[in-house]
């Protein structure tokens, strides 16, 4: 457990982010955790923690998708059922988000996700995704290209439409 504790609130936003019904997801994070604990004798260096239990979030939710429990990573089902503790402008900021984030390849959707939301670095992305840091760099650099295309596309589609509210792009870089 205290390798566990400074980890759960980054688990939380990443299983969050993948699954957006805040059930399913603290369901998903008991999930991690028990198996965290009953695999934690596999576990050769303490420091790899961070990766160990990510790329179990990561298996187990892939797993969970080819079973269909989930049924898509961006369901918009899913969306509608968000807990009503939010702002309007909140949900819709989520929506948003989800719909660009629903528009990536999973690889990168999964890059950017845990390098914005969950706060990783390129080298732990790596890790957790098993792939070279020259494809993390690549997926999470041609993410944010695409996710800014989107934004610029939105933004024209809404002022050719006579809309002057266009989409923030605070959150892209």
């Amino acid at each position: 457990m205290t390798l566990y504790r400074p980890l759960h609130a980054r688990l939380s936003r990443y299983v969050q982010s993948l699954i957006w019904q805040s059930e399913d997801a603290k369901d998903l994070v008991s999930e991690v955790t028990l198996e965290a604990f009953e695999r934690f004798e596999t576990l050769r260096q303490p420091e790899q923690f961070a990766y160990f239990l990510f790329a179990i979030a990561r298996n187990l939710y892939l797993k969970k998708v080819r079973r269909q429990k989930f049924h898509a990573p961006w369901n918009r089902e899913k969306m509608e059922d968000l807990d009503g503790g939010e702002t309007s402008e909140d949900s819709l900021q989520r929506r948003e988000l989800a719909n660009l984030l629903g528009k990536l390849k999973p690889q990168q959707q999964e890059a950017i996700t845990l390098f914005e939301v969950a706060g990783f670095k390129y080298e732990e992305i790596a890790q957790i995704q098993k792939v070279s840091l020259s494809k993390v760099k690549t997926d999470i650099y041609q993410a944010r290209q695409r996710l800014k295309d989107l934004v610029e596309l939105e933004n024209a589609r809404l002022k050719k439409f006579g809309l002057n509210q266009t989409i923030n792009e605070g959150g892209l870089k």
